[in-house]
């Protein structure tokens, strides 16, 4: 189980960010540093540099650290008046690819960032550095969008609501959520499965209501069972609830109903687009989950 948090704060400057920082910086942990925090900005490299004589290509380098610097003001102002633990970086380079190489070079637990709330297609093209991300990196990515409600009680009570359908990459979230539970202090873990109808597919195969319905119930009951098995101990406490129909605003209702302060899924890879995307649950989430989201990708130790 982890006790303690390791987590980078990916800081742009922006106001998505700010309240990203501005909720984290109020943790008060159960336990004296529970969480040790790493802020970084990475300012990306001119596109061109022409340089003339007795160009010194350090003068470029100083001046995109005074960027990142003016970047990590506000964030750091928050953080000297709470609680945690923190130093603050300022890289330059890709920034999705030096978030996640910073990440995994400081050993972090967790990738925190703010998101603008851009539509998956939207996000696609303007190529969002929170969902590129999320779609690579091997550290779970706790996302806040805009329109999402901070924990009353970061570090103390938190309520993480995990999104189970039998695949292993659920299964691995949901192992990855009981791990990390005890961190955020008194954290308590409900589980979520919901399987889409068949609707006029059923219909054209000529399958009744009621044998669609208890295949469903048949398949979320061994969902949750699958989770729980991952989860040790903590899996036989915690709460499941099992529906049926469109997934997203199903787990977006159970969310409100259970008071969560984030959705955690663990996507599954559906391809080039799916990638680019972040699939379907997790990027549809992102827009109208009022809870932050948590991405678990790939093999968590």
């Amino acid at each position: 189980m982890t006790t303690s948090l390791r987590a980078l704060f990916a800081v742009d400057g922006s106001e998505c960010s700010a309240a990203m920082i501005r909720c984290w910086s109020a943790w008060r942990g159960a336990a004296d540093n529970a969480l040790t925090a790493r802020l970084l900005t990475v300012v990306p490299p001119p596109l061109h540099v022409w340089p003339g004589s007795g160009f010194d290509p350090g003068l470029i380098d100083e001046a995109l650290r005074a960027i990142g610097r003016e970047h990590l003001a506000d964030a750091e102002r928050l953080m000297k008046e709470g609680q945690v633990p923190w130093q603050s970086a300022v890289r330059i380079g890709v920034p999705a690819e030096t978030i996640v190489a910073e990440a995994q070079r400081e050993a972090a637990d967790l990738i925190v960032m703010g998101t603008r709330g851009l539509s998956a297609l939207r996000g696609l093209l303007v190529g969002s550095v929170a969902l590129r991300v999320a779609q690579s990196s091997p550290i779970p990515v706790w996302l806040m969008p805009p329109h999402a409600r901070c924990p009353r009680e970061l570090g103390r009570r938190t309520k993480l609501l995990v999104a189970v359908d039998g695949s292993e990459a659920a299964i691995q979230a949901a192992a990855w959520a009981s791990r990390v539970a005890p961190a955020f202090g008194s954290c308590s873990i409900e589980l979520a499965s919901v399987r889409p109808e068949l609707g006029p597919v059923g219909a054209a195969l000529g399958v009744p209501v009621d044998t669609t319905r208890n295949w469903d119930q048949q398949l979320g009951i061994a969902a949750i069972h699958a989770a729980r098995a991952a989860m040790g101990d903590a899996g036989s406490r915690a709460p499941a609830h099992i529906g049926d129909g469109p997934v997203v605003p199903a787990l977006c209702r159970v969310a409100v109903e259970t008071d969560a302060d984030a959705i955690v899924v663990g996507p599954r890879n559906l391809g080039a687009l799916g990638k680019a995307t972040l699939g379907s649950v997790s990027s549809a989430l992102l827009q109208t989950a009022t809870c932050s989201v948590v991405i678990v990708r790939g093999e968590v130790a």
